[in-house]
């Protein structure tokens, strides 16, 4: 075959170097040991709390604070005190069982490792990488996957073929390859859940008072003028109320950004379908709300040099590099 190698090819290792890759095994959990801790802790409709959910970890001697499984719910994309069921905590002891919180690859492996098998096909794989925040063109992967994969099973790899494709893709020789920052959808039945719970009065829509109830029972108590402006970021029909979409927005804006992060929540704001991205006329009216004025032609220029090829939209990394230019 002719023609030249790339520098992502050059970088792969040979097979043989590949088979003395070490095996890790997960340690899967026992279901009916689990089941016992998550009836012993009295289920509400077949629910626990993250509370609940702490002791009975302890009880299989597995030790997880609030904070590590709420971090585990941003990963499903979940609110951080939405109630578990007998499967989701059953998977927490799986992830606790097998990784700390702190060493992040092993965790998002095990969250994406739904039947415990400890592998992973080539679409869950993408997943992981976005929820990684990485990006690598699809051609190039699909050759590294195809090289390190399992060699019996090319289309699954375990947590340490895994490793070895990431380690390669992290290369500083790999080429095309950008960090991203991602943004988390809320899942869309606990966000229903959760408007029904603090909508008392049952017309659809959420007074100010009723944001406040729900702010305080997520132990994030507002002030009057937090809540002002908590209100403005999402009340679209500005009638001092959030309709459903509006609740669901706004769930979205406070999973990914802390209300300080000015641009960050100027940007979720704006992007009113949580895509993660804004188009032309999105951009500008998120500028506006930045209070930049930008000369058209050098506007145009900015977006054509750094926004999406295909679609033109820019994602939150794309805008703070354009952000950064209109600045200089």
């Amino acid at each position: 075959m002719g023609g030249k190698t790339s520098q992502l090819e050059q970088s792969i290792a040979s097979k043989d170097q590949l088979v003395k890759i070490p095996v890790f095994e997960f340690k899967k959990p026992d279901n009916k040991a689990c089941a016992r801790a998550f009836e012993d802790v009295i289920p509400v409709n077949d629910y626990i709390s993250i509370d609940q959910a702490i002791i009975a970890l302890k009880a299989l001697h597995i030790t997880a604070d609030a904070s590590s499984i709420q971090t585990i719910l941003s990963f499903w994309g979940l609110p951080d005190d939405v109630p578990l069921t007998l499967v989701q905590f059953t998977h927490l002891a799986y992830i606790f069982t097998n990784a700390g919180i702190s060493e992040r690859e092993k965790v998002v492996f095990l969250v994406m490792d739904t039947n415990f098998s400890a592998t992973m096909d080539s679409s869950e794989f993408n997943v992981l990488l976005t929820k990684l925040g990485i990006i690598v063109d699809r051609v190039q992967l699909q050759s590294l996957v195809s090289e390190i994969a399992d060699k019996n099973d090319h289309t699954t790899m375990s947590y340490e073929r895994f490793c070895e494709i990431l380690k390669r893709i992290l290369s500083p020789i790999t080429p095309k390859l950008k960090r991203v920052t991602t943004f988390k959808k809320p899942n869309k039945e606990e966000v229903n859940q959760m408007f029904k719970k603090f909508d008392v009065d049952g017309n659809g829509k959420l007074d100010p008072n009723e944001v406040l109830a729900m702010f305080n029972m997520l132990g994030r108590p507002l002030t009057k003028e937090e809540l002002v402006r908590v209100l403005a970021l999402t009340d679209q029909d500005t009638d001092a109320n959030l309709n459903l979409d509006e609740f669901y927005h706004l769930m979205y804006i406070i999973i990914n950004a802390d209300i300080k992060e000015k641009e960050k929540v100027i940007f979720l704001m704006t992007d009113t379908d949580c895509g993660g991205t804004v188009d032309k006329t999105e951009l500008h009216e998120l500028l506006d709300k930045l209070q930049i004025d930008a000369p058209q032609a050098t506007l145009d220029l900015l977006v054509k040099e750094i926004a999406d090829e295909e679609d033109g939209t820019l994602s939150y990394d794309m805008f703070m590099t354009l952000l950064k230019k209109l600045q200089e």
